[in-house]
């Protein structure tokens, strides 16, 4: 089974092309800053990995570090990075 997956990673890779990574990428971010969650998630995974467990702060912990962002933020954080890097590329 093993060596059958490593076969079609092998297979796959030699017909992907950069310009074919790219693509998918731009496809992905646009998803994502559409709105779609899946591509949210999938994109925000990717690039800065899955969330760790969230640790309920203390009474007295009150760092706002430490505090997960609010929806808003997150919405913000995604608009903020489309502008960015979607102006930038190829329609």
């Amino acid at each position: 089974m093993a060596q059958r997956v490593q076969q079609l990673r092998v297979e796959l890779l030699d017909r992907i092309t950069p310009d074919d990574i790219g693509a998918i990428a731009n496809k992905l971010i646009a998803l994502a800053v559409s709105g779609d969650l899946g591509a949210i998630r999938e994109l925000l995974n990717r690039a800065i990995g899955r969330p760790t467990e969230f640790v309920e702060p203390s009474d007295d912990d009150d760092d706002p570090a430490r505090l997960p962002p609010s929806k808003e933020e997150l919405e913000r954080l995604i608009e903020d990075w489309g502008k960015r890097h979607l102006n930038d590329r190829p329609g």
